[in-house]
């Protein structure tokens, strides 16, 4: 539970710090370009935070530990991307809360991927 505590702290600071960068980039931008600018700096933002202080431990070695992170973090993408492209064209709602409605989306699935998988113990 402490773990889930820690990751979802550093996933919400994760998540605000795409939230921003969508915000201003979408303004100037195509939202699903903003998104995937502001996805791939957030999602590397949020995996040196995570191995510092939440999963400490990898049964890979750091090369392929990256390598399965983004793996995890694409799913994570299509998620978020096809939630974000959902609530924006079919409940027509704006771009900043739709965004912020398909990073929950992704949120468990990050978690759990990357608990059950990158970082279980060996």
């Amino acid at each position: 539970m402490k773990q889930f505590v820690k990751y979802s702290a550093i996933g919400m600071l994760a998540a605000s710090v795409e939230w921003v960068i969508f915000y201003f980039l979408q303004s100037r931008i195509q939202y699903n370009w903003a998104f995937l600018i502001a996805f791939a700096i957030a999602t590397t933002f949020h995996y040196f935070l995570t191995i510092r202080l939440v999963f400490t431990n990898s049964k890979f070695r750091q090369h392929q530990e990256i390598m399965f992170i983004f793996l995890v973090a694409g799913v994570g993408l299509l998620i978020n991307a096809a939630a974000l492209n959902f609530f924006i064209q079919i409940f027509k709602i704006g771009n900043m809360p739709s965004k912020v409605l398909a990073t929950g989306t992704a949120f468990i699935w990050n978690y759990l991927a990357r608990k059950h998988f990158v970082f279980a113990k060996a």
